[in-house]
C-alpha cells in the first residue's frame, strides 16, 4: 500500500507530507495494533476496540485519519484480492470546527497594516545603520 501511494507522491496525485504522515501514524499506533493480526481477522469489535484505545489521547479527527489508514491497507489488499471483504469500520462523529478568517476588508486593512510596519522597520534599520 506504502509503495502505491509513493508513486501517487511521485506523480504529484498526493502530497510528501501527506504520505510521511500515513506512514508515521502506521507506524506508532496501526501495526502495534493489528500487526501481528491477519488482515482478514480484523473485525468491526477490533476497530471499535482500537477506537476505544487511541480515543483517550486523539482528537476525532485524528482517529478518522487513523482508521482512514487503516481503510487504506485493507482496500489494497481487497483489490489485490488478498481479503474477499472489508469489514464494517465505526462511525466518528466529530464537531464541526471552521477555522476562523477575515472579511475581505479586514483581510485588505491586516496587509496594508503588516506593509506599514514592514516598511517603518527597514526605515529604523537604515537609520540604525547609517
Amino acid at each position: 500500500m506504502l509503495e502505491a501511494q509513493k508513486s501517487r507522491v511521485e506523480r504529484g496525485e498526493l502530497s510528501k507530507m501527506a504520505h510521511d504522515n500515513d506512514i508515521y501514524m502506521l507506524n506508532k499506533r496501526i501495526l502495534a495494533e493489528f500487526g501481528a493480526m491477519e488482515l482478514a481477522s480484523i473485525s468491526f469489535a477490533a476497530l471499535q476496540d482500537f477506537v476505544g484505545k487511541i480515543g483517550v489521547d486523539l482528537a476525532p479527527s485524528s482517529i478518522q485519519r487513523h482508521l482512514g489508514i487503516v481503510y487504506k491497507v485493507m482496500g489494497y489488499a481487497l483489490h489485490r484480492q488478498l481479503l474477499l471483504t472489508l469489514p464494517n469500520f465505526p462511525t466518528i462523529k466529530k464537531k464541526d470546527e471552521p477555522r476562523g478568517w477575515f472579511p475581505d476588508a479586514q483581510y485588505r486593512a491586516l496587509i496594508a497594516r503588516a506593509t506599514e510596519l514592514v516598511a517603518i522597520s527597514l526605515l529604523l534599520l537604515n537609520v540604525a545603520i547609517v
